[in-house]
Parts: C-alpha cells; structure tokens; sequence
C-alpha cells in the first residue's frame, strides 16, 4: 500500500512526457530535395517517362487595366494558378509531427513551359518565387500576371460595341503525350469569381469568361491548349455627354442660323465655326479609332452625315448670298441708268410729260418718223455678220404710227437714244456671234469629193471618228499634215476604210485593235513618232502598201521595214512588216500559251492545296465532334454520378435519422429507468484505479521505451528505483503479514468447516 502512494505521488507531482520537435528540414532531408539535385528540376517528375503530367490551370481576372482600339491591344490584371503531381515527391505526416505541405523556392523543382499565345510584352514585375509541395506529390504555383496582348476588336457599333479577348496558354516544346492542360474550374465558376475579386474595369463592364480546352496539330503531333475568352461592354455615356450630344448641338445651331440675317458676313462665318467645331471632334475620334477596319463605324458615319449637311447648309448660305449680291449690283446699274437719263433730258431740253401748277399738261410728240429713223439707221449701222437689219417702227403713246414726210421738228435727243440702242444691239450680235464661232463643227460635207474624204492641213489634233463614221462609202481617208498624236479606239471601228493617210502627224502609237481594220490596202505613217507597232498589225491581210520612214522604230523593225523610197519599196514593206508581225504574233501566242499553262499548273497546286487543306479541317471537324461526343458522355456520365451520389447522400441523411431516433429512444427510456445511487466508495476507488493507470503508463513509457533519457523521466525513474528500493527492505515484514494473514485464513476456514458439521 505504501508502494502504491509513493508512485501515485511521483504521479501528480510532475511527470510529463514531452512531444517530439519537427521541421521541415527534416522532410527536405527525407526527400534530399537541394539546389543541387536536378532529379527534381531536369526532367518532367514522372517515373514512366510514357504518362503524361497532367498540369491543371485556373485563371482570375483581377482587373481590366487598358483596351487600346487604336493599337488593337488588351491589358487585363490575372491571377494564374498551376497545380501538378510529382511522382518523385511523397512522404508520411505521421512521421514528421503531422507535416502535409512546405514552401520552398520554385527554382528546385521543375515548372511546367507555358506561354500566352497573345502575349506582346513581358510582365517586368517581380513574381511569386515560391511553390507549394504536399505530402501526397501534389505541387501548386500561383503567379499574378499584367498581360499585354493582342485583340481583334470590331469598332462598327462603337461607342455601344462589346469586345471579346483570348487568352490561349498551351506548352512550348511539350506535345499531348507529354503534358496535358485541364482547367480547374468551369465557365460560370470562373466568371463569378472574377466578378467577386475584380478591383477596377475602367470604361468597360466586364461580362462573362468563356473557358473552352482544345487541341491544335503542327505536323504529325497534338498540343494540349485552354481559351479564356473574356467578354466585356464598354459604357458609353462618357461618349454620349463629350462627342455625340455635342455634334447634335452644332447640328441645331446650324439649323437655327437660317434665322441670322444674311447681309453681312456673320452668317456665314458662324456656319464655318460650326463646321470647324465638328472638324475638332472628328480629330478626336480619329485618335481613338483603328486606322484599318473591315466596317466603317456607325459614329464615323453620323459624324459624316452631319458634316455634309452642314456643308450643304453652308453652300445654300453662299449662293443665296451671291445671287442677293447680283440683284442689289442690278438694282444699282439701273438707278444708275435712270439717273444718267434724267441728266441727258435736263442737258438737251427733251420735254416730258408732267403738270404744271395751272394743271395744263405737256405732251411729248416723236421728232422723227419711222422712215428717217430707218435712214438714220442704215447710215450709222457700220457691222450686220449674218444678221439683216429691216426698218426702225416710231408711234406715239397711243400706239399710233407716226406719219411718213418731213418732220416737223428735227431732234437731236432721239437721235442719240436710236445709236444708244443700236450700239446695244451691235454689242449682243457680236457676243451671239462669237459664240456661234467657238461651237462652229467641222463641216465634212464640204471636205468630201466621191470616195476620197481630205482633211488634212485642218490643224486637227483629235479625229473626227462620230463624224467619219457617218460616212461609210468615204473609204479614202487624208489626215496628213496635222497635229494627232494617237488614234482613239473608236478608229479601229471604221472598217469600211481602205486607204488611210497619217504622214506628218505627231503619232507616238498606234491603237491595240487596229488588225480590225480588214479592208485597208493602203497605210501611209511617214514622218511620225511611232517606235513601233501593235501585235495586232499581222491581221492586216489585205494591207498592200505601207511607209514607215522619218520614225524612231526598233532596230529590228526599222531593217525589215527598209527605205520606203519608192512605190516598190513600200510594198515590200508592207509585205515584209506583215510577215515580221505574224512572227512576232506567234511568239506572244507562244508566250500566252506558255503562262496560261504555267497559271493552269499554279491553279491545279492551289487546288491540290484546297483540297487538302479541305481534307485536314474535315479530320479536325470529325475528331472535334468526336471529341465533343466524348465530352457529352462524360459530362452525362458526371450527371449520374451526381445523380446517384445526391441518392447515397440521402439514404445516408435517412440511416443518420433514424439512428438518431433510436438512439434518442434508448435515451429517453434510459432517463425514465430510475437510476443507481452512487456511493462515494466507489467513485474513490474508480478514481484511484485512473490514477494507477496512468502512472502505470506513464512509468511503462519511461522505462521502456527511448523516452527513458529525457529529462522528465527521471524524476520517475529515481522514484521508482527508491520505491522498489523500500520495498525490497520492507520484505521481510511483507512476509509476516502474508504468514500471519494465511494463518487467519485457515483457522477461519477450520472454524467454518466445524460449524457446518
């Protein structure tokens, strides 16, 4: 009894057993995980270089910091987060104090190569230099990125337009059989994400993320690449307040000044302002949209619109002006007449009709009579051209005609008003009849003698073709000695020609078609400027006579065509020039042919190239349907297993209350059974066999096991030898009390024996 005290006193007085201290040294050191170890960071972390390391890919859009229309570039903020297994990475929590995960530098191990495709600068910001490593080979990376990337934007509805920008991340170097590229997360999850962690999105509002996992083929080999494509709306009411409310503005302003006076200028200087003031906001927008575009924006095309209203508005302005101007300079000259003949009638005592104050009333009777004003006339009349001049008609006021004879008063005043009108009619018949000069045509009729059509020395520099055309039996043509420098098309028209004559012109080339000419016999191009002739030249079959001297021609036309200097030279001429033609015809046909084919051998490479191609995208469409086949199976596949899990999950939840409900029934009748009194005996004894259990343990651990050399055991350890000590001395009473205690037994047993008997 008294052993049991002591080591029920070394018990509570302080025997503790401590815990073993760990680090993640000590897993860096199970692992040999250094600097120096490239097992982790040369090659991918498989075992069986034939699986693939499946890398999984999780994207946040953080922010929408810049989208450039101009340069056609996007600049989101992402977090990227990359999680894969390494087989070579596994350890026990157990044996490391609980251990599961550590940090360490990213430089130790090795990191999938992945790039952004739309990438255009680099991020110069500093990265994460860490990774996570877990006991089970699982690693994970996460990096914040500030991606500059390229966007093909369409700009046809801006400022209402919505924009839609990829992010494509696939390996460089490792193809699908190396490294496969599955994101974490699905479209809705992502996009509620970012729209719960996004910080700023300036002008745009962002939408949704699309996530899409494909493959791309280069050659015979696959490459595993994730999609993010990010949709975002711009808000347009900055646009609307500072670029289209204002140009309506101007646009009402404009239409209020058809209300401004127009004398003086500050109509129209007022509408130049307006229009000025849209210029200055077409500026702006061309600093904001692309240079290029397959559509034309719709505000590009308002801001036109307006402008060319505007433009039209002060166009009307200008002429209204000018013809105001007109009549106000007409309303002048005629003051200015009317006061010129008042002042000739004071100078010249011409009466006029008027009331005196005794109300008698003057009349005025015409000096002249209708045959001496048409003497007069013809006497002063110095110029008629094709114009005749009849008679001058005199009446009075009553429309009476005056009465030839003598009159009876000879004035000088109507006089002077008859060479006043006639020198007004002079001035009109001389402007009429210039005119009339400068539409005078060139009269062929005149020019035409039988068969034979001679205009030469005319000083023509365009021929007459509509003319000529209208003469079909004139089938000699003279166009020598003028000024023609080329024939038009229309020349090559006139078939019905059989000799033509061109010497002494300014001719530089002649017309492609002039083989149509069937009929020509005879061609004269002396003394000219042709350096040649058209290919169709050889059509000529009926040409008999040609003369191509004093022309700069080639060299080797000019030696078959010869000196020309006689009618005998001119036909050989014609026939040598005709046979060059024909061999130089063929030549150009041979070259024809020969490109034709070579376009025919390009036509049937692209063909063969269509086709092929036509043939690779039926291979992707097959194997995306199939792929999106698959896709479908394993998401119904994820459906029922959903499905069936959501079913195990309930008969669980069902197992669960019911064995609540038993077990509350066992309760209620264990609390309705009436309960046994506990005495205070057994509940001392209960705690006092706690206590020998735990410092049996306790001595147990300290002598049996590594523990025995901590510090804490030894207080244990020293009691116990020092019990087991007096115990040892207490022996010998030990024994007297078992000799006497087996005395008293048997002397009871005796004793007990007897009275039964």
């Amino acid at each position: 009894m008294a052993s049991i005290l002591i080591l029920l006193f070394v018990f509570l007085t302080g025997s503790v057993c401590s815990q073993k201290v760990c680090s993640y040294q000590e897993v860096l050191d199970y692992l040999h995980l250094t600097r120096d170890n490239e097992v982790y960071t040369s090659t991918r972390p498989v075992l069986d270089y034939k699986n693939p390391t499946v890398v999984r890919l999780d994207i946040t859009l953080y922010a929408i910091l810049a989208v450039i229309e101009k340069t056609q570039t996007f600049t989101p903020f992402i977090w990227v987060m990359l999680k894969w297994n390494n087989e070579r990475i596994s350890w026990d929590p157990s044996q490391f104090c609980g251990i599961t995960e550590l940090s360490l530098p990213k430089e130790m191990l090795w990191r999938p190569d992945l790039l952004i495709a739309e990438m255009t600068e680099m991020d110069n910001a500093s990265q994460s230099p860490y990774v996570y490593i877990y006991y089970d080979g699982n690693v994970t990376f996460e990096e914040d990125l500030k991606v500059v990337s390229t966007c093909k934007m369409d700009v046809h509805k801006f400022p209402f337009d919505t924009q839609s920008c990829n992010i494509t991340i696939s390996s460089v170097i490792h193809n699908i059989n190396e490294l496969r590229l599955v994101p974490s997360s699905n479209s809705s999850r992502v996009t509620q994400f970012s729209r719960r962690v996004m910080q700023t999105q300036g002008e745009w509002d962002f939408l949704n993320m699309c996530v899409t996992n494909n493959t791309f083929i280069i050659g015979p080999e696959q490459w595993d690449q994730i999609i993010y494509t990010i949709t975002m709306r711009r808000r347009p009411v900055l646009y609307i307040v500072n670029v289209l409310l204002p140009i309506w503005f101007f646009m009402c302003l404009d239409v209020a000044s058809l209300f401004i006076s127009e004398n003086g200028g500050e109509k129209l200087s007022f509408k130049v302002t307006v229009m000025l003031s849209v210029t200055v906001l077409q500026l702006i927008l061309n600093d904001i949209l692309p240079s290029t575009s397959n559509k034309i924006p719709l505000i590009a095309t308002y801001c036109t619109t307006i402008f060319a209203l505007m433009l039209l508005s002060l166009l009307e302005t200008i002429l209204v002006m000018h013809l105001m101007e007109k009549d106000s300079r007409s309303q002048e000259n005629e003051e200015t007449d009317c006061r010129t003949a008042k002042d000739f009638d004071r100078n010249t005592d011409l009466p006029t009709a008027h009331k005196g104050n005794k109300g008698k009333e003057l009349k005025l009777i015409p000096a002249d009579t209708s045959k001496l004003a048409t003497l007069w006339t013809r006497e002063v009349l110095q110029t008629q051209d094709e114009w005749e001049f009849c008679t001058v008609k005199v009446t009075n006021s009553n429309s009476e005609d005056v009465p030839d004879g003598e009159p009876d008063k000879p004035h000088v005043g109507l006089l002077v008003v008859i060479l006043g009108v006639l020198r007004e009619v002079k001035r009109t018949l001389e402007t009429r009849g210039a005119k009339m000069s400068k539409g005078k045509v060139l009269n062929l009729k005149d020019k035409i003698n039988g068969n034979e059509l001679d205009l030469s020395l005319c000083n023509l520099s365009e021929v007459p073709v509509k003319e000529l055309a209208a003469f079909r039996k004139a089938t000699v043509l003279d166009l020598s000695c003028n000024n023609i420098t080329s024939l038009p098309p229309e020349f090559c028209k006139l078939t019905h020609l059989v000799k033509v004559d061109l010497s002494k012109n300014q001719l530089t080339c002649l017309p492609d078609d002039l083989g149509n000419l069937g009929n020509l016999q005879h061609l004269d191009l002396y003394n000219n400027k042709l350096p040649g002739l058209p290919v169709s030249f050889s059509q000529l079959r009926n040409l008999k006579w040609l003369d191509l001297k004093d022309n700069p021609l080639e060299p080797e036309l000019a030696k078959v065509a010869g000196d020309c200097l006689d009618e005998k030279q001119c036909k050989q001429c014609a026939s040598k020039v005709l046979q060059h033609m024909r061999d130089v015809q063929e030549e150009v046909d041979k070259a024809r042919e020969k490109r034709f084919l070579k376009e025919r051998e390009q036509e049937k490479k692209k063909e063969a190239k269509q086709r092929e191609r036509e043939a690779k995208e039926r291979e992707v469409r097959k194997r995306e349907k199939a792929e999106e086949k698959e896709r479908r199976r394993k998401e119904y596949q994820a459906q029922m297993d959903a499905l069936a899990a959501q079913e195990h999950q309930r008969k669980k939840k069902e197992e669960k209350k019911k064995r609540i409900g038993q077990a509350a029934e066992k309760k209620a009748a264990v609390e309705s059974a009436p309960k046994p009194r506990r005495s205070v005996i057994g509940l001392l004894f209960k705690l006092l066999l706690l206590l020998l259990l735990g410092w049996a343990g306790a001595v147990a651990a300290c002598q049996l096991t590594d523990l025995r050399k901590e510090m804490a055991c030894v207080p244990v350890n020293t009691a116990l030898e020092e019990g087991l000590s007096w115990v040892r001395r207490q022996e010998v009473v030990v024994r007297q009390l078992v000799q006497d205690w087996s005395t008293m037994a048997k002397e009871l047993l005796e004793s007990t024996q007897a009275s039964k008997n």
